[in-house]
């Protein structure tokens, strides 16, 4: 008994304890933003429901060019999309979805029961991303100015370093991504 009374205290001061984050460097650097290829092609098919297209994603430096079988889609640089003189900043970019390189290294990290949670705050968007035994699970984004959440949820990673599911939700819209192929160059 009084073993018991004197681990009390003990037992009381370790739960009040902070958590340690003991992987937060090693995540940092294998979710950087910086990890990623300079120069890659990828084959993926994009699912909703029944519907099924393929998509290609070409990446030259910060050049984007995504496109269809039959006819170019979308092109654009770094991580806006320009029309004329209008910009617009994309929550995320092809090479988060496909490789989850994600963090810029701004972000603030916190120990959770989720596991380790790095969140960044600007003016446009609230991303949350969370790790679990230091591999990324999602991705929260809160759109601000539409007060919209979008959560992207990743499969596993191959061992050549990108995603081959992840799936990307939106109120009641959900897309199925389904990486194919990468080439690196």
């Amino acid at each position: 008994m009084k073993v018991f009374i004197l681990a009390l205290p003990l037992l009381f001061f370790l739960s009040c304890a902070p958590i340690v984050c003991p992987d937060t460097e090693f995540i940092k650097a294998t979710y950087s933003q910086e990890k990623t290829p300079k120069n890659y092609s990828a084959v993926l098919s994009v699912k909703y429901g029944p519907i099924k297209l393929p998509l290609f994603v070409e990446k030259k430096r910060e050049e984007y060019l995504i496109r269809t079988s039959k006819s170019e889609i979308l092109s654009y640089k770094g991580n806006e999309i320009c029309i004329n003189s209008v910009c617009v900043e994309l929550p995320i970019t092809p090479d988060g979805i496909i490789f989850g390189n994600v963090l810029k290294g701004d972000e603030k990290a916190t120990c959770t029961k989720e596991g380790v949670v790095f969140e960044k705050d600007d003016f446009l968007y609230t991303r949350k991303y969370v790790f679990l035994d230091g591999n990324l699970k999602y991705i929260e984004i809160l759109d601000k100015k539409r007060n919209k959440t979008i959560t992207v949820r990743y499969g596993e990673r191959t061992k050549d370093g990108y995603y081959e599911s992840v799936e990307l939700s939106l109120e009641n819209l959900t897309l199925r991504i389904k990486t194919e192929e990468v080439k690196v160059f």
